[in-house]
């Protein structure tokens, strides 16, 4: 345990972590691990490091890369090997060169002066704690004082917080002991309704049983996938078990990554969550058998080990010619990868930036439209200038077009009554919306009107693609003057 910043960190999962992934000295480690490989497996299967969360969660190369270290480092604490130890110092100068140099050029070890010079790992966190943890280590060998800047602190944090994030017992961890009863209570009912709607989708294999077409063709999606990898996915998930627990943190997650309940859309999320987290649970199973099996590279019988070497060095060059082969499959799906990782990513950034433009568009939208409800609801009670007569050729006879006025004094709509029987007056929310039936245009009177009035004439005059206009004359004649204008589709100053 060190203390770093202003918190305990336990530095031994990071600098082991460091040697799984610095690639370019696995073979320096295969040759030192070679003569006491199986001291060094018992050394490291007896640590309380063996099965660290950090230590695991990697590939299956870089596991096996930081246990053959850990076996190393507990070999070197127990025995006083120099030959071992020359070993291992020149390993981590070849991995980290730039540390060593550092190291012998600063008496006091500065975190914003080292990676001033590092620039290029600061966009990798796994590089940064690599980093970090061998600095740390080979300053506290050589008695070096580290200078706690604001950058050190920064990455002190990262580390705890790293350990935190895979320490089980902590409630800001995302599992499903650490589920709120408000989010399972969503989660349960939103499975309940995914049942309703699609039946039960509650293990790997029903995945693939599934009736609706529409999640039938997202799960040929993967299966697609795994055809061009020459896999078969069922076969993959053999005697995979997925637990009702496994099922509510794939809903939990959705839950509350995204904050709606949108049934369909959660189907295809939990579809995808199930055959993902299947693949991952492959992953871990396969994982354990290599590494139980090859007891991270090393025969536990050594002599039976021995006898073999001279047999397999015959077939040294098939497994060489088959380790190229794997070398140009994988950098084939490497780029295969890349080249749907960026696909894939522009494809979203064109649709992030083609929803941001249209709620730019929406929201332009909304401002405009409480602009003119605002200016319509505020207009004072004076009238207007007198509106100049319109050329009677060029002005719709108002009588022969069957029109509906909403709102209106009640002394201006008896007087409009008694001048057009026929027009259709409506001043209740509650009116029948079948007297808007055969009407041509709708007129508001926006001086007296109610909100919920209006808003409801709108909707139905929308409905039906009816013209709307706007009647703001108390006086009668001029009111007038405004429809026929309207219906003649001019104007009125």
């Amino acid at each position: 345990m060190d203390v770093i910043g202003k918190a305990v960190v336990d530095l031994v999962p990071f600098f082991i972590e460091a040697f799984g992934l610095k690639k370019e000295i696995y073979h320096d480690i295969d040759v030192l691990y070679q003569d006491k490989r199986a001291a060094y497996f018992r050394l490291a299967s007896a640590s309380k490091y063996y099965r660290h969360p950090v230590v695991r969660e990697g590939t299956t190369q870089q596991e096996e890369y930081a246990k053959k270290t850990l076996g190393i480092l507990m070999y070197l604490r127990k025995h006083s090997d120099s030959e071992v130890w020359d070993q291992f110092f020149g390993i981590m100068k070849k991995g980290w060169p730039h540390v060593f140099e550092y190291i012998d050029n600063n008496d006091v070890i500065s975190f914003e002066s080292f990676f001033a010079d590092r620039t290029e790992c600061l966009g990798n966190s796994g590089s940064v704690n690599a980093e970090t943890a061998v600095l740390l280590c080979m300053a506290n060998l050589w008695g070096k004082e580290v200078e706690a800047d604001s950058l050190f602190e920064s990455v002190c944090r990262v580390l705890h917080g790293r350990l935190m994030v895979r320490e089980r017992n902590n409630p800001g961890v995302f599992c499903h002991k650490n589920m709120e009863m408000a989010l399972l209570k969503n989660v349960r009912e939103l499975m309940r309704q995914i049942h309703k709607k699609y039946g039960e989708i509650n293990t790997l294999d029903s995945v693939f049983r599934l009736a609706d077409e529409e999640l039938a063709e997202h799960v040929f999606f993967y299966e697609r996938l795994c055809d061009a990898e020459g896999m078969n996915i069922s076969r993959i998930f053999d005697d995979i078990a997925i637990s009702a627990a496994d099922i509510e943190e794939i809903l939990g997650a959705y839950l509350s990554g995204f904050h709606h309940e949108s049934t369909s859309e959660a189907a295809k999320y939990l579809v995808s969550g199930l055959l993902f987290r299947g693949l991952l649970k492959a992953y871990k199973t396969a994982k354990e058998h290599y590494l139980h099996s090859s007891k991270d590279g090393t025969y536990i019988d050594a002599e039976f080990y021995e006898k073999t070497v001279e047999a397999a060095i015959g077939e040294r060059e098939h497994y060489k010619a088959q380790a190229e082969q794997f070398r140009r499959q994988v950098v084939e799906l490497r780029e295969n990868l890349d080249n749907m990782y960026s696909k894939k990513m522009a494809e979203m950034g064109k649709k992030i930036k083609e929803l941001e433009n249209q709620m730019l568009v929406e929201k332009q939208k909304e401002k405009e439209l409480i602009a003119l409800r605002s200016l319509m609801f505020s207009l004072n009670n004076v009238d207007a200038p007198e509106v100049p007569d319109l050329q009677e050729e060029s002005v719709m006879d108002v009588i022969k077009v069957k029109v509906a006025v909403a709102g209106g004094f009640e002394r201006w709509q008896r007087k409009m009554k008694e001048r057009y029987p026929h027009f259709i007056f409506i001043t209740s929310e509650n009116f029948d919306t079948r007297l808007l039936d055969g009407v041509g245009h709708v007129f508001i009177f926006a001086r007296h009107i109610g909100h919920k009035l209006y808003y409801r004439v709108i909707n139905e005059a929308k409905k039906r693609d009816m013209p709307v206009s706007y009647v703001s004359k108390v006086n009668e004649e001029l009111a007038v003057k405004e429809m026929k204008n309207a219906l003649a589709g001019q104007k009125v100053s």
